[in-house]
């Protein structure tokens, strides 16, 4: 019996062992990458703890879906992961990763870290950076942080705007906010609207049918903040594109301006825009820099790159550049209407930027007066929905 019993603890001992099963990749552009496989595990994502030099990195868990897993029929669930590292691991050659699941399942492993540079230098001036941004998208990840000349120069551009306004009227902004299960962003994004220099705005919040407590944040929103709304909440979802056409109808605004639950202004976002638009009376649309911010969860962020590219109508043709929260234009009516097309699931808000664009030249403001909080392994439209079906009937 004392025998058998050794037996049974020696394979409970193999078995847990290699009941997890998985890779770590690489460290490519600021994103670890790997997969991780539990065999007693029934559900469909698996749960993490995730070690990076020796120093707890946080809890997180698959959710990507990876071709290579399905063609060599390792599992048909999400078994794949992609965290985005905070930059200051980012200027290793290796890194050292631990993945823990329980008490004593662990796959350990030093990956490489590669970042590719495309030419950007982290020595940039503001004017370097735009003639490096008119052939390339984004800064690097993780070289932003170390840009302290170009932050300098931002600074200083920004200086000269407000320096330059002039006394005069206020232009009144229609700001549209679609939501749909964002409860645990929504005060972020409306805190970042409520600490407007520039209060001459009204909000227009569209629910679009959610299925978590949003409706219960947007009561307490509208009953505690003293600022001009207007709630809708859908009965039925009809996707991103109803809801934001259904708050067009209802905007009033001599500038339309669009938030997204998932992103921040700066606080003085809207006055930038104020002295722009007067500064320049027949300017119908603009658009400024945008910084991201990436994250695994709702709790940790890292300011890993900048998107803030000068106006080509034939690159903008070929990818979009100009991100709709940091797109503004005059309000238009009757013919001149544009509205978003509800045939799209996915990349609507670049069908409406080139449609607004296509006989209306943006301005270029080259600050980054937003921030993108990038959920990397939450379900958002950019990582659950078909990118090339709708991608060929923007540019068929």
């Amino acid at each position: 019996m004392q025998s058998l019993n050794k037996c049974r603890d020696l394979l409970s001992l193999f078995f847990t062992k290699n009941r997890l099963q998985g890779a770590i990749d690489i460290a490519k552009n600021g994103v670890l990458y790997g997969w991780l496989y539990d065999s007693t595990s029934t559900v469909d994502e698996q749960f993490f703890c995730l070690y990076v030099n020796d120093e707890f990195f946080g809890q997180f868990r698959t959710s990507v879906s990876r071709p290579d897993l399905k063609i060599a029929d390792t599992h048909k669930r999400c078994l794949g992961f992609a965290i985005p590292l905070c930059p200051s691991v980012l200027h290793n050659d290796f890194i050292d990763v631990k993945v823990i699941m329980g008490k004593d399942v662990e796959i350990a492993n030093r990956v490489s870290v590669f970042n590719e540079s495309y030419g950007y230098s982290e020595d940039f001036s503001l004017r370097d950076y735009l003639v490096w941004a008119e052939l390339n998208h984004f800064v690097p990840y993780g070289k932003y942080e170390l840009s302290y000349q170009l932050k300098k120069d931002i600074g200083e551009y920004l200086r000269n705007i407000k320096a330059s306004a002039k006394n005069g009227s206020s232009l009144f902004f229609s700001v549209i906010l679609p939501t749909y299960n964002r409860a645990n962003v929504l005060w972020d994004a409306i805190g970042s609207l409520v600490e407007q220099s520039h209060r001459n705005f009204e909000l227009i919040i569209i629910d679009d049918a959610s299925e978590d407590n949003t409706s219960e944040i947007i009561d307490e929103i509208v009953a505690s903040l003293k600022v001009n709304i207007k709630s809708i909440s859908l009965r039925v979802n009809r996707g991103v594109s109803w809801a934001r056409n259904e708050a067009l109808k209802l905007a009033t605004g001599d500038i339309i301006c669009f938030l997204d639950s998932d992103n921040i202004w700066a606080s003085d976002y809207l006055e930038i825009l104020n002295i722009f638009y007067q500064q320049n009376s027949s300017c119908q649309c603009v658009y400024t820099g945008l910084e991201i911010w990436d994250s695994d969860s709702y709790y940790y962020f890292y300011r890993t790159s900048l998107l803030m590219r000068p106006y080509s109508r034939a690159l903008l043709e070929k990818e979009n550049f100009i991100d709709l929260n940091c797109f503004s234009h005059r309000r238009f009516t009757g013919d001149d209407s544009v509205k978003f097309s509800t045939s799209l699931n996915r990349l609507v808000d670049w069908d409406y930027i080139l449609n607004i664009t296509r006989f209306k030249e943006p301005k270029f403001i080259p600050i980054p007066l937003v921030s993108y909080h990038r959920f990397v392994n939450f379900p958002t439209i950019t990582n659950s929905v078909d990118f090339q079906s709708n991608y060929a009937q923007i540019v068929k």
